[in-house]
């Protein structure tokens, strides 16, 4: 878990990236730079970044669309944003590759995905033979990507999901994966981004006693308690943790928009000033 608090475009990457960037500014081509910062940014904003970044970098750099296009392409695939196009290339291969198995799963997953997550294009996922198996193997790979972007209400959030699955027969499977969640809530100077990987270590899933159920009904079941009880309880939890609510995001003060400084909450002090300023009046 990776929780900042600071300036625009919060986020852990972004400090280590701007340190770096500093004492190699020097050295290093400003395209370089560049892609690191917008590698590094919160979900949806990469464009709003790319226009700040267009500004300070040099004429022939902010104008170089293969550079950015391929930029893009990076983020897509690190952060997962490309199935959120749904009619990317890139989502379009992986959602036609593979045999029976994956047909089967992007079956059961296209209802899923309706009853569970936002409409396209916030969300999208993807069905391909596990890297390097043959497209009739029994190794799948299932990506899920979700986003809410609402930058005129200061904050975006993603959902990306990796789950790794191997068939065992027409009725069990094994799963694992890992679920990324990205989150950044700004106004003004006040700014907090939320960064966490949650492992979902691997286990044997076998189909309900229904008619009809199989291994991709079993698989989906899973995923849906993992979703429910292990991920959305666990930020719960943490929220809800006398570190966090109590202390941690307590400390975090709103700053002013005209001076910005941070809000001083002791009243007294307040009062205090106000008298000396009334008593300076007279």
């Amino acid at each position: 878990l990776i929780l900042a608090v600071g300036v625009p475009w919060l986020c852990s990457e972004y400090y280590s990236t701007m340190s770096k960037a500093s004492a190699a500014a020097s050295q290093e081509d400003p395209l370089a730079i560049a892609r690191r910062i917008l590698l590094s940014s919160p979900p949806g904003e990469f464009d709003l970044i790319l226009a700040d970044l267009r500004k300070v970098l040099p004429a022939g750099a902010a104008a170089n669309e293969q550079f950015i296009a391929e930029t893009r392409r990076l983020y897509g695939e690190q952060t997962g944003s490309r199935l959120s196009t749904g009619a990317g290339a890139d989502s379009g291969e992986r959602n036609v590759a593979g045999g029976e198995k994956c047909a089967k799963l992007r079956s059961k997953m296209d209802s899923y995905m309706t009853s569970n997550y936002c409409a396209p294009p916030s969300s999208g996922y993807a069905v391909s033979p596990a890297v390097g198996a043959s497209a009739n193997a029994d190794s799948l790979t299932l990506e899920v990507y979700a986003e809410k972007v609402s930058v005129s209400n200061c904050h975006t959030g993603s959902w990306h999901a990796t789950y790794t699955i191997q068939v065992l027969s027409s009725t069990s499977a094994t799963i694992g994966g890992t679920v990324r969640l990205r989150s950044h809530e700004y106004e003004d100077m006040a700014n907090v981004q939320l960064s966490s990987t949650h492992t979902l270590d691997q286990v044997t899933v076998s189909a309900g006693q229904e008619a009809g159920q199989d291994w991709a009904d079993a698989v989906l079941s899973q995923i849906q308690i993992w979703e429910r009880d292990d991920v959305q309880g666990y930020l719960a939890n943490l929220y809800d943790g006398e570190r966090m609510n109590d202390g941690m995001l307590r400390s975090m003060r709103r700053v002013l928009p005209v001076t910005r400084t941070r809000m001083d909450w002791n009243m007294g002090g307040h009062r205090l000033v106000k008298t000396l300023n009334d008593t300076k009046k007279k």
